[in-house]
């Protein structure tokens, strides 16, 4: 499951009709409205690579903060600064939109609570169903002002090559 850093995501719980994940300094919620957050940060996260393959460290794009607790029957918090402390997550991909998010290495699973409203560390995937929606993506805008400078690049190499050819050797017909 390819997840860009930089890009923002909104993480919407499968269990509590789709209301997002949202940052709390007590411990994430999902308690507030289902409309997708365009302009709310605080429901904004992103997937920072863990230099392995689908898994990913989940960064709070108001805060800066990365998810550093989670643990069995638990409220999940976000309190990390940097990726020293911060929990590292899987991915799985369930088809129909729907992902499993757990804790790398473990059978620990972020999950919405039975009270709908907190997000947990569950033993159980049951209630650890999200949705992933892209909210804002600037990986797409990177890769397209590195091709720009590539060929930038290379056009001016070719220049230079046709530049500094003998005359009398001919490139096209």
């Amino acid at each position: 499951v390819p997840m860009y850093t930089g890009s923002h995501y909104a993480l919407g719980s499968v269990k509590n009709n789709r209301k997002y994940l949202d940052y709390a300094s007590a411990g994430l919620t999902v308690m507030t409205s289902a409309s997708l957050p365009t302009s709310d940060t605080g429901k904004h996260w992103t997937f920072v690579s863990s230099g392995a393959d689908n898994r990913y460290y989940l960064q709070n794009v108001s805060t800066g903060k990365y998810v550093s607790v989670l643990r069995d029957g638990e409220s999940v918090k976000a309190e990390a600064t940097s990726t020293s402390s911060a929990v590292v997550f899987e991915l799985r991909d369930e088809g129909d939109g729907k992902y499993l998010i757990k804790k790398s290495e473990s059978s620990v699973w972020l999950a919405c609570d039975d009270d709908k409203k907190s997000v947990i560390g569950s033993s159980t995937d049951a209630a650890s169903l999200w949705t992933i929606t892209l909210i804002a993506d600037h990986h797409t805008a990177a890769v397209k002002d590195e091709l720009e400078h590539l060929l930038a690049m290379v056009a001016g190499t070719l220049e230079l090559l046709v530049e500094t050819t003998e005359p009398e050797l001919k490139l096209y017909d």
